[in-house]
């Protein structure tokens, strides 16, 4: 295989696949990106066996396609590198059968091993795959606002994903970590029949960073989903597991509401929390008719801290806590300037939306207490 190009469009074209590269192979292979001639366009693609990701690029081959070497796998680190610590020079590509890779400029010549093509693992190929074609801004709101919460605990590995819970009236995409929950309902991404699926955080935070703000193309069989979004598509393997039943542990009857300023408390949470316990990262929140107090102690260091801010409050007086780092990523999630934060008891989880939604959608989050100090 010989072409020649740019190494910018390399860079931007290995770069575009390298979020499959695994940076502990389980075999020497998968550290790779395999190159394939197809016609006038270069196919680039990468693999963990997990996510796959596929590029697809317009390069100028030189010469009659020659099966053996028009599929190679190409070491991915020094190929990146080399193209990205190259100003943006013409560049000659050329595989030969022995699969010694030579990369020149009118400046220099830079030589490795590849591998055979033909080792490379296939990708997979969805059967009787369910079809959702939906722009890309809102598959990436989705995931900006639901992928923080998306829990680690290899343990639950059904709570390591982002549920679509899709059906014809709503699209839910769900996240948590048992700590915090969130419940992102959008009308684009509805479904003619009810279908329910949980995609791992990794595909979905690699499909938001392609970039380009075309359409995309969902396709999900019961093992396998794959987002299409202009020359770049990016394959996965679901969760299979149980997501919880998230509507169940969603609180409907919490009366005790509070408007307040979703900056002031973000900020006030953010200072006070710097005085909260280094195990614990406790805030209490004492909320009365037109105030909130955010207050934080830590024995062990003898230090204390508290701030009032305005609110509007509905119900009796009430003291509750939070972890402080869990409650101030929550509410920096939140777009509006006002939000509404619903409680029950102190034992009960909370409910924070936006005072205003965006048009054709809806956030809820959730989050649990913690217990009181004695101090509080």
């Amino acid at each position: 295989m010989t072409f020649k190009s740019t190494s910018t469009d390399l860079f931007n074209a290995l770069d575009a696949v390298g979020g499959a590269v695994p940076s502990k192979p389980t075999v020497p292979i998968l550290e790779c990106v395999l190159l394939e001639r197809k016609g006038d366009e270069l196919i680039l693609t990468s693999t963990d066996m997990d996510l796959s990701i596929q590029h697809c690029v317009r390069v100028d081959f030189e010469g009659k396609a020659v099966e053996a070497t028009d599929r190679v796998a190409v070491p991915f680190r020094p190929f990146v590198d080399t193209c990205k610590a190259l100003s943006d020079l013409p560049v000659a590509f050329n595989v030969d059968e022995h699969f010694n890779v030579t990369l020149s400029t009118d400046q220099g010549k830079y030589d490795w091993m590849a591998y055979d093509g033909r080792d490379y693992p296939d990708l997979p190929k969805a059967a009787s795959a369910k079809t959702f074609v939906f722009a890309r801004e809102h598959l990436r709101r989705a995931v900006a606002k639901t992928s923080f919460a998306v829990g680690k605990d290899p343990v639950r590995p059904a709570m390591t994903g982002t549920l679509f819970d899709l059906s014809e009236q709503e699209g839910c995409i769900v996240a948590s970590d048992g700590h915090r929950l969130v419940k992102f309902t959008s009308e684009h991404f509805k479904s003619d029949n009810d279908v329910s699926f949980i995609v791992p955080v990794k595909a979905l935070t690699v499909t938001n960073r392609v970039p380009g703000d075309e359409t995309c193309t969902m396709l999900i069989d019961e093992r396998h989903v794959s987002f299409q979004l202009g020359t770049t598509q990016v394959f996965s393997r679901l969760i299979d597991a149980k997501f919880p039943k998230y509507k169940a542990v969603i609180p409907v009857d919490n009366d005790q509401i509070v408007n307040v300023h979703r900056t002031s408390l973000v900020r006030a949470v953010h200072r006070v929390g710097l005085f909260s316990s280094s195990t614990s990262h406790q805030v209490t929140l004492k909320i009365s008719k037109a105030r909130m107090e955010v207050r934080a102690e830590d024995i062990e260091r003898s230090s204390e801290a508290f701030e009032n801010i305005e609110c509007e409050f509905t119900g009796n007086s009430l003291l509750i806590g939070f972890n402080s780092l869990y409650l101030e990523e929550v509410l920096k999630n939140l777009e509006s300037e006002y939000i509404t934060m619903a409680f029950g008891n102190p034992n009960r989880a909370g409910v924070i939306t936006p005072a205003e939604s965006k048009p054709g959608e809806e956030v809820l989050m959730l989050i649990m207490p913690v217990m009181l100090n004695a101090y509080s």
